[in-house]
């Protein structure tokens, strides 16, 4: 952590869980004609954002179980987008809720952090693609979920050290 970033807030599984419910609740309010909208995030379209999402659900448990990981450039939603983000964001929590995962130290693509690293930024990923608008205004954007999901979510990550 370099001195002029904040400290890192501690966040929990709970956190994660109400974050989790709260992406998943607004992803099922995705019309059909809203899938290929553009997003806030300029390079990826409405179900790209999804596929990111679940794509990270599934490094993050493979990272916390030692188990592989997923196929880079896989699509893992098939046809049901909200599905396969209601199944994938499961198994991270209770990867994150095990004994002792939180204080040991895994490895990943950015090198090694501990579990409740690896928590905070799971959860930074999950505000950072649910507090902006989602769709684009002229096709009824989303308001995203930053008024209720956890204050800590977007504050302590940094690269350093992940």
């Amino acid at each position: 952590m370099t001195p002029e970033s904040p400290p890192m807030t501690t966040v929990s599984v709970e956190d994660l869980a109400r974050a989790s419910a709260i992406v998943g609740d607004l992803i099922a309010e995705v019309r059909p004609e809203q899938w290929k909208a553009p997003t806030a995030c300029t390079e990826w379209n409405v179900r790209e954002v999804v596929r990111h999402l679940v794509g990270m659900d599934l490094v993050f448990t493979a990272m916390l179980e030692g188990g592989p990981m997923p196929e880079r450039g896989a699509d893992p939603l098939g046809d049901d987008p909200v599905g396969a983000y209601r199944a994938c964001s499961a198994p991270p929590q209770a990867a994150f809720a095990r004994p002792e995962v939180l204080e040991r130290s895994c490895r990943g693509p950015l090198g090694s952090a501990t579990g409740a690293e690896r928590l905070q930024i799971r959860l930074y990923d999950l505000h950072a693609h649910g507090s902006v608008p989602l769709v684009r205004p002229p096709l009824g954007g989303w308001a995203g979920p930053s008024a209720v999901l956890p204050s800590s979510a977007g504050r302590g990550h940094s690269r350093s050290g992940s």
